[in-house]
């Protein structure tokens, strides 16, 4: 038995707790502490009961990860032996407020889920003002601006003057997806 002279605490065990107190754990005496009644953070597997009884278990972790963002967790992957695969990256929309509904990776047939959304002007509107978002996106990151600018997304978007349906929905929905947060977070 090794003798540890290093005692450590980690505090959180989301990804990056646990991932800190393994890699800790190889030379020091490791102490986990965690708020909540499980592991995980925001990785977590629900479980959802249809009303026929039926229960699934629904992984909600891990939302987006890829090389170029997240090497060092696709290391850790690699040497814990966790297997990846690839996958498509897409966002679906569905409004039960005013019916909206599109799969913006499914192209026109994805867009056109609901083909009578094209009848209400806000919807082509939104649509040529996703290109418009993500140029300006890239102008101000391009600018070099602190993350802690002060700026918001709300700021932004304002700024931009994109409409309350773009933003409902489509930065919403996009942001909160990408994020891990409340819709209502995601503009503040």
């Amino acid at each position: 038995m090794t003798v540890r002279e290093t005692a450590t605490a980690v505090i959180g065990a989301g990804v990056a707790g646990l991932t800190a107190a393994w890699l800790l754990g190889r030379r020091d005496d490791v102490t986990l502490f965690e708020a909540d009644d499980r592991l995980g953070g925001h990785a977590h597997t629900h479980e959802v009961t249809e009303p026929g009884g039926r229960t699934h278990q629904l992984d909600s972790g891990f939302l987006v990860h890829n090389h170029r963002t997240y090497p060092n967790l696709l290391r850790l992957f690699a040497e814990l032996g966790v297997a990846t695969q690839e996958s498509e990256m897409s966002m679906s929309v569905r409004c039960e407020g005013c019916g909206l509904e599109y799969a913006g990776a499914r192209g026109p047939r994805g867009l056109l889920a609901r083909p009578r959304n094209v009848l209400d002007p806000r919807f082509p509107r939104m649509l040529l003002d996703v290109p418009r978002f993500h140029r300006l996106a890239r102008r101000h990151l391009a600018a070099g601006e602190p993350e802690d600018d002060g700026h918001t997304l709300g700021d932004f978007l304002a700024a931009g003057r994109f409409t309350r349906y773009f933003t409902a929905h489509f930065a919403l929905p996009l942001v909160s997806a990408v994020w891990s947060c409340p819709p209502g977070e995601a503009l503040r």
